[in-house]
This record gives C-alpha cells, structure tokens and sequence, in this order.
C-alpha cells in the first residue's frame, strides 16, 4: 500500500534507564506533533538527552531501559503505537517509514561491505528484485545527494571515503528504504561548514520533492532557527520551550533558550564565547525546582523548589518556567 504521509503525535514521552536497582531519568514527558513535510529541531546542550530520545522513538534503546508515554504514528491504515507496538510491527517501520541517520555515520555501516551493498539491502523489496532497477536506484540515490561519480563510490568500502562523503552515504541508507519521516541524530557535527550547508540545503529538496519529514537534532541553535519550522528546546531530559522557530527567535520565552541564543551570539563578537554559567548539576545534587535553576540569571527562591508547570500561548508556543520572559 502506497503512503502519501505520515505525523507523529508524541505524549508525555519519558525514558528511565536502570542502574543499580535504581531508575535514572533520562527525560521526561516530552511532548510533541510533527507534521507532513516539516522540519522539528530539537536543541540544547549535550548530554541533555537528545539522541536517546529520537532512537526511543524507534525503540533503540539499551536493554535495561524503560519507556513510559506514547508516540502515535498516523497516515497507515490503522495508527501505531510507536512504544508499546510489537517488535514485528517495529520492524515493519524501521527503514521503511522512519529512517534514521547516526551521530556517527560509520556506526551504522558494515566496513567489510561496499557502499552499494549495503545501499542495495536497504533498498525495497519490490526494487531489490530487479537487480537493473536497484542498480539504477543506487546510482539515483547517490546522485541525489551530491556524487559526481556515484558508481565509485557504491564500489567503495566505508574506510575509503571522508567524513563528509561518509554523511551523504549515510543520508542515503536512511532514505533508501523510502521512508517519509527521516530522523537526523546531530548528522552534521563532524563536518566542515561547506558540509554542513550542503546537508541542509539536501533536508529541503528532500522535504520539497518527497514530501518527507525531518526529525533534525543538532546543538547548533543558529541553524535550527534558519531551517527548521518548529522548534524543541531540552535541557537536561527537560523540555524547556517548543513552538514555532520563528516566533521563538524574536521571542523566547525560557532563559534556557535565550542563553543559548546569548553564547552563539558571543562567537561573532570580539571577546569571543561566553558560555553559560555553571556546571549542569548531577541528578542526586539537584532540587525539587526547575533544572535549570542552578544557572538561571534570572532564579528566584521558588525556582529551587517547584517545578514549573507547562505554559501554553498563542500558535502552540509553550514553555516550562515560573517567570517567563516577556
């Protein structure tokens, strides 16, 4: 059955991970929708939870994790429960309605395997079947994301290519498979910024001539703001702030977002970075109170000791803070 699109609503997603006997909270009630043919970025430090909350959704998490909340699927004949479906059902959406690209991109491939090969056992059923068609479609494939030479490259074996052509084959073992949902797991951090622009400028045709929808997670606020539609800041396996990019670039509403927005600013300046102030807390050091207290230019004494609750304005602008900017 052909599927012209697909959205995911995403509620009160949570992951624990066990650890002597003990659940550790990786994030908690994470929330979303992501729409056809959009661009999500999700921002914020590293360590905040970001890659594991994006593999969550495909359910590639260690073996002693636990997820609670949903993350409905909808567009197929009957929606998915991404988090409590069966693995046979899971296994009939990785690759094929949502592809992934890895932090790292040699992670995700066979080194003893050339390029091509693996591309090939990526591809459909219905085109690995005829090996002329597949063999177009590589070639395709390869084309698409920017190869001049791309029956070379499927000749390669991943040790023979740079880390920027390691990203594109990478891109395309994700879209190879024909999903229309891709998730983007910080795909750019190793690359140059030519790299970097070329990978993004590849988002938009694959949104425009696909209609596929990006997942994009990257600690690059500047970009996200530039390409993304909408906007998920975390902080610390909390959500912080959600909406659309635009209005959260001329007005952020949680001091978390607006000091992100502050150090990538202090690159362009003379001075150079000013980081944000203090270490993030380890877990068991922390208060009752907002996460982000113990950095918060703006913390009050209730900050240290209630969590804030979820705010919601206008367009499905929300934030998580007592004192809001204006």
């Amino acid at each position: 059955m052909t599927v012209d699109h697909l959205t995911l609503e995403v509620r009160n997603l949570s992951l624990f991970i066990q650890s002597e006997g003990v659940d550790k909270t990786i994030f908690e009630e994470v929330s979303f929708n992501f729409s056809a043919s959009s661009l999500l970025a999700i921002v914020g430090e590293s360590g905040g939870g970001k890659s594991l909350l994006c593999k969550s959704l495909l359910r590639l998490t260690p073996g002693n994790a636990r997820l609670s909340g949903s993350a409905v699927l909808s567009g197929l004949p009957t929606p998915i429960d991404l988090i409590s479906c069966s693995e046979s059902e899971m296994e009939s959406i990785r690759g094929r309605r949502i592809g992934m690209i890895f932090q790292e991109p040699a992670s995700s491939m066979n080194p003893v395997m050339t390029c091509g090969k693996q591309i090939f056992d990526a591809l459909p059923k219905n085109v690995r079947s005829d090996k002329l068609l597949a063999r177009r479609r590589i070639a395709e494939l390869l084309e698409f994301v920017g190869f001049k030479e791309p029956n070379r490259i499927a000749r390669s074996y991943p040790h023979e290519l740079s880390g920027g052509m390691l990203q594109k084959v990478a891109t395309v073992l994700a879209i190879a498979g024909e999903p229309l949902i891709l998730i983007a797991d910080e795909p750019s951090t190793a690359l140059d910024a030519i790299n970097r622009f070329e990978l993004m400028e590849l988002f938009q045709r694959l949104r425009k001539e696909f209609g596929m929808s990006i997942l994009w997670v990257t600690h690059e606020l500047r970009s996200a703001l530039t390409y993304a539609d909408e906007l998920l800041v975390l902080y610390d396996g909390n959500m912080m702030e959600s909406g659309k990019a635009a209005e959260i670039a001329e007005h952020p509403k949680h001091p978390y977002t607006k000091a992100l927005m502050d150090v990538e600013k202090s690159f362009r300046e003379p001075d150079g970075p000013r980081p944000i102030p203090e270490e993030i807390l380890p877990a068991e050091n922390r208060s009752a109170g907002c996460v982000f207290a113990g950095r918060c230019e703006f913390a009050k004494p209730i900050c240290r000791i209630e969590r804030p609750k979820w705010e919601s304005g206008e367009n499905r602008h929300g934030w998580r803070c007592h004192f809001p900017l204006k």
